[in-house]
């Protein structure tokens, strides 16, 4: 989690928190279907896809600010379900995207710490165990 603090600064803290919950996920539930390595980056990327695009549609009224966010974390969740990549965590990141907007080096940052995340968790499988 230092590591991911370091990258990213408090004005990307919406990022930070769906890094969290899925350093969360792989540490306390290891054994959790949304913390197995193909969830994890696959739930991010979705996110990522689906918050950079509709970062792109104009929502400057509070009412379409909010439709906007709403469809990102939707269209996200659904892909995950119909792809079978469902991690919770990557509609976040679809929100911090929809919120923030795109920019290359976020997108690398989280492409990044989620391989990281998923290959310890591929190397720590036999130690690791549920606290939950």
């Amino acid at each position: 989690m230092a590591i991911v603090l370091l990258a990213f600064s408090m004005q990307q803290a919406t990022i930070v928190t769906s890094l969290a919950a899925t350093i969360f996920i792989v540490f306390i539930a290891p054994t959790s279907p949304a913390a197995q390595p193909r969830k994890v980056i696959g739930g991010h990327s979705i996110g990522l896809l689906c918050g950079s695009l509709l970062s792109l549609v104009p929502h400057t009224l509070p009412v379409t600010r909010i439709a906007v966010f709403a469809v990102a974390v939707g269209i996200a969740s659904l892909l995950m379900a119909l792809l079978n990549m469902e991690h919770p965590p990557g509609a976040g990141t679809a929100l911090a995207l929809a919120v923030d907007g795109f920019a290359v080096d976020i997108v690398l940052a989280v492409l990044i710490g989620v391989a990281i995340l998923a290959l310890i968790h591929r190397l720590l499988r036999p130690w690791l165990k549920d606290l939950v």
